[in-house]
């Protein structure tokens, strides 16, 4: 299975967001953005 290396990382995310990366991670967690998947910290 082929691995989609199309990704931004928390930091990025939360860069172009004006976002703290802590906000963005728990963003994920809770499903409040649209796609994300979170492996690890990344």
């Amino acid at each position: 299975m082929p691995i989609d290396m199309n990704y931004v990382s928390v930091a990025e995310y939360a860069k172009a967001q004006g976002l703290a990366e802590r906000t963005v991670r728990n963003y994920c967690v809770q499903g409040k953005i649209l796609g994300a998947k979170l492996i690890g910290k990344t």
